[in-house]
């Protein structure tokens, strides 16, 4: 593979991948303005754990929509609706991916947020950072959008991105977190 087809493969997938910023966007004004309270209950708090909310896989799922319907901007009436359903399909299928990870960790005894020491706590890290790309790649491998090069060139770029939006999110107060964020770059 040459740098030229790397770099294509990497522009390419955060292309595809750019409107989870907007489902992580709608998700952090959710959080600060307390929109959708009602949906702020876990998804099953023993298995997942509180943080895995109803709120979190609904704003995800629209504000990814919204920021597909964005990118694309269709001119149909149908257009509209497959950039719509596709946005909300990538933004469910990627909190719906980080499930199993939540409930593997909460059969550990790995709290939210936290990790634990050693090779297999910085196994769970990885996977923590990288686990929402199966579902999104999932809608896109639908799409025809998925190869080996794009997968590998976003799983790259996410696992040095996830800290930092998420700290970025913080500062912001647009995301709430039990003491720090642990994150491979520490």
């Amino acid at each position: 593979m040459t740098l030229s087809v790397l770099a294509a493969d990497a522009a390419h997938a955060l292309v595809l991948l750019s409107p989870l910023l907007g489902g992580s966007l709608a998700m952090g004004l959710a959080i600060r303005h307390g929109w959708w309270a009602a949906l702020d209950r876990p998804v099953h708090q023993g298995w997942f754990g509180r943080n895995k909310t109803w709120r979190g896989i609904a704003m995800v799922s629209i504000g990814t929509a919204i920021a597909q319907w964005l990118l694309d901007l269709p001119g149909s009436f149908a257009a509209t609706w497959l950039s719509l359903g596709h946005g909300f399909a990538l933004g469910a299928a990627a909190m719906l991916a980080e499930l199993p990870n939540s409930y593997a960790k909460r059969r550990l005894g790995i709290g939210e947020g936290k990790t634990k020491g050693g090779v297999a706590g910085r196994a769970f890290l990885v996977v923590d950072q990288l686990d929402l790309l199966a579902g999104s790649w999932l809608v896109l491998g639908l799409r025809g959008e998925a190869t080996a090069g794009r997968v590998l060139c976003s799983a790259a770029v996410l696992l040095v991105a996830h800290p930092l939006v998420t700290r970025i999110g913080i500062r912001l107060g647009l995301r709430r977190v039990e003491g720090e964020e642990p994150s491979l770059l520490q």
